[in-house]
């Protein structure tokens, strides 16, 4: 029989964890971004955000296969309890892995900013080029921590926590006379 500690435990270590992990993105956010070779900043996701994807994906296939291979299939058949169990871990699996895809998609596109607009290299060799002059809206997702940049024809998405996202906002403000308020930027 677990004791009440051993969960609240568990409880207060993945609060910990999870403050940690995101007061250590918001940290690299931080950093000085990379230069092309033109001058102009490149904007990425720092590596840890690549690792968490790699590590969720890791989490996933190894659910998947420690179920596979330590099932029991004969009492499977008929045990209401050992169907539910194969079921739920399934499920934890294909999370963990569905969770994994856009992090790592995330983590493989890389922002531009030049003196004419904004560019993305999307993970699938998508480029999105948008000039200043024709962005008609910002808006920052507070569910998502994205911050959609839109024209009539295109539009980017800038996470939360890519290497140097302030300075991207203070050029959407210089460029386009909005404030982070009206982007939608929390306070």
């Amino acid at each position: 029989m677990e004791h009440w500690y051993s969960e609240t435990l568990r409880h207060i270590l993945t609060a910990v964890v999870t403050s940690a992990v995101t007061y250590a993105l918001l940290r690299q956010a931080k950093r000085v971004p990379a230069q092309d070779a033109a001058g102009n900043l490149v904007l990425r996701q720092p590596p840890l955000y690549r690792a968490m994807g790699l590590i969720s994906a890791a989490i996933g296939v190894i659910m998947l296969f420690g179920t596979l291979l330590s099932i029991n299939w004969e009492r499977m058949r008929y045990d209401a309890h050992e169907q539910m169990g194969f079921g739920g871990a399934m499920l934890g699996a294909l999370l963990f892995c569905g969770l994994s895809v856009p992090i790592l998609q995330a983590s493989a596109t890389a922002l531009t900013l030049t003196p004419l607009g904004v560019a993305s290299n999307g993970p699938r060799g998508q480029h999105t080029f948008l000039l200043w002059h024709d962005i008609t809206a910002v808006r920052y997702n507070l569910l998502t921590h994205e911050l959609k940049i839109s024209t009539p024809q295109a539009c980017i998405k800038a996470g939360r926590y890519l290497i140097a996202f302030d300075r991207l906002v203070v050029e959407l403000t210089h460029r386009l006379r909005l404030t982070p308020i009206q982007m939608g930027l929390p306070a």
